[in-house]
């Protein structure tokens, strides 16, 4: 839940980000080369903390409570990797207009 979470509030503000560089009436919002990495790295950087937390919550989880465990941790770590190799993948698409000259 924590990655998810987390990968919704960075994709959200790349989204944001990206449309406040450019925002002029009747022009296609786009963005400079160098701005679209930055914020590629930025969500990446997400990701991998997202993940790391999420981790931690699974650890600390089964420190609190032993039942099923390590199942259910196995569990809960399948859909973080999962969550984080898609998000990983969809900012490594993710393809904004290129400002001319940018």
């Amino acid at each position: 839940m924590l990655i998810t979470l987390a990968i919704v509030i960075v994709l959200g503000l790349a989204i944001a980000l990206a449309n406040a560089v450019t925002s002029i009436p009747g022009v296609e919002p786009c963005i400079e080369l160098g701005m679209r990495e930055k914020i590629r790295e930025r969500m990446m950087e997400g990701f991998d903390e997202g993940l790391k937390a999420h981790t931690k919550k699974m650890y600390e989880i089964w420190i609190q409570d032993d039942t099923d465990q390590p199942k259910r941790a196995i569990n809960g770590m399948k859909s973080g990797a999962w969550a984080y190799a898609r998000a990983r993948a969809a900012a490594g698409r993710w393809d904004p207009l290129i400002c001319k000259g940018g």
